[in-house]
């Protein structure tokens, strides 16, 4: 326990810990995919943005983190994809560019800061991607080995 102006405050406990801090890593867009198919008797069309992390693993190899939109009539993949590309690129967009707005402004090779969660377990994980963030606030590389 830690006392500041005569009150108390609990520790957090370490499984609190991801709910009191946010780490956003820097990374290269290495993949943009635009997926489409049937599912149990739906169409569906989806766009999956692939990120190569700074950060690597205990082995040293990059980590991948992914983001997978699905694209429904009523445009609500669309519209989180927009979100997504304004928090990164800083850009704002009129209401028409946004309706006209082309996923594949998520270029391959342009630098991008993500937060990322963990997905998985028992050594079969995968990164998802949270949220974008402009490149220059990522922090630099966070090694665990």
């Amino acid at each position: 326990m830690t006392t500041t102006n005569a009150a108390v405050h609990e520790t957090p406990r370490l499984s609190s810990l991801p709910d009191c801090f946010k780490v956003i890593h820097r990374g290269v867009i290495s993949k943009v995919a635009l997926e489409s198919g049937t599912n149990c008797d739906r169409d569906f069309l989806r766009l999956k943005v692939i990120v190569i992390l700074e950060t690597k693993d205990t082995q040293g190899t990059p980590c991948i983190a992914e983001k997978t939109y699905n694209f429904h009539p009523d445009g609500h993949g669309r519209n989180a994809i927009v979100e997504d590309y304004l928090a990164w690129s800083g850009k704002e967009l009129t209401k028409d560019e946004q309706m006209v707005f082309d996923p594949r402004k998520f270029a391959p090779g342009q630098l991008v800061g993500v937060e990322v969660y963990v997905c998985g377990g028992k050594g079969d994980y995968k990164l998802q991607i949270k949220a974008f963030h402009p490149p220059a606030s990522a922090t630099k590389a966070i090694n665990l080995k």
